[in-house]
């Protein structure tokens, strides 16, 4: 099965680095509220952190930092 990364990620992502190194920093950023990689030339880093927690909470996947920090973070050892 083919993973699927947004569109989005790919945009920000530097050369040689993968979606997926990307989306792992933007969830534990916001689940940690710290701070977001992004492309500077494309958004700045509050702009897009919004813009994907906003993402997030279409898909029920974000109500509350604290919920998304236990969901994304309580499980590790």
């Amino acid at each position: 099965m083919k993973s699927y990364y947004p569109p989005i990620a790919d945009l920000h992502k530097p050369e040689g680095t993968e979606c997926i190194a990307v989306v792992d920093q933007w969830i534990h950023a916001i689940a940690t509220d710290s701070q977001f990689f992004c492309n500077a030339d494309l958004a700045p880093a509050n702009e897009l952190k919004t813009q994907i927690i906003d993402l997030l909470s279409a898909k029920q996947l974000f109500t509350n930092r604290e919920n998304f920090y236990d969901l994304v973070l309580k499980t590790l050892p």
